[in-house]
């Protein structure tokens, strides 16, 4: 009997020990197993915030390609209607300086004269309005600094066109003074020619000067727009 029961003890000592080194084994496992599982779920979200920091760099970049693709044609276009518009209203005051003066200088009116210049006044008159209005629809300040320049240029050709009209229709003995009308123009279209060139640089000018930094400040707005990475 006492043989038995020592048996039976060395036996459930035996088993106690196999289940204790079974837990200890399988503690062991599911403790690395977590430990690794942690890490794995730790390295995906960083790589998900990487992903979704480079998704939002790549939008930010494409964002400021299109904005500048965008800037550049709007630039060209409005640097092409300005460079019409200059060349026309240029032309229109040479030739209010050309019939001026050579009435003037010969001391007559020369109708040859006078019809090629009604002819270039309605040829040139539309694209000259034309002009300013595409620029109105591009940059409405820049139509501000230009519109008062090319006013000014239509009232002079319609102060011209008055003089011209009242000396054809002037009686012969006041022909003379409705010349003289027509010379003192001269010196006026002249000094507009001058102030024309320079007025109308200085506005395209300081217009694309000034347009520079819109640039920088749709960078800055998208910047602050970006999303902002996940704390680890």
């Amino acid at each position: 009997m006492q043989l038995t029961n020592a048996l039976t003890l060395q036996v459930l000592t035996a088993v106690a020990a196999l289940v204790s080194a079974g837990l200890s084994f399988f503690a062991a496992y599911f403790g690395a197993y977590a430990k690794k599982k942690g890490e794995s779920l730790a390295t995906r979200e960083e790589f998900q915030n990487a992903l979704t920091q480079l998704h939002a760099s790549t939008t930010t970049v494409e964002g400021i390609k299109s904005s500048v693709a965008k800037h550049a044609l709007l630039s060209q276009e409005l640097r092409g209607a300005g460079q019409k518009l200059t060349v026309a209203s240029s032309s229109l005051i040479h030739s209010m300086c050309w019939l001026t003066w050579d009435t003037k200088t010969r001391g007559r009116l020369n109708p040859d004269l006078v019809r090629r210049y009604d002819e270039e006044v309605h040829r040139i008159a539309p694209e000259i309005s034309g002009q300013l209005a595409l620029i109105a629809t591009y940059d409405l300040g820049l139509h501000t600094a230009l519109a008062p320049l090319i006013t000014r240029l239509f009232d002079m050709d319609a102060r011209i066109g008055a003089a011209v009209v009242a000396y054809e229709e002037a009686a012969p003995k006041k022909k003379p003074r409705a010349l003289e009308q027509i010379k003192s123009l001269h010196a006026e279209t002249l000094a507009f020619e001058q102030s024309h060139r320079t007025q109308i640089a200085d506005s395209l000018n300081q217009h694309f000067v000034a347009s520079v930094p819109v640039l920088a400040d749709d960078r800055s707005r998208q910047a602050t727009a970006r999303p902002k990475r996940a704390p680890p």
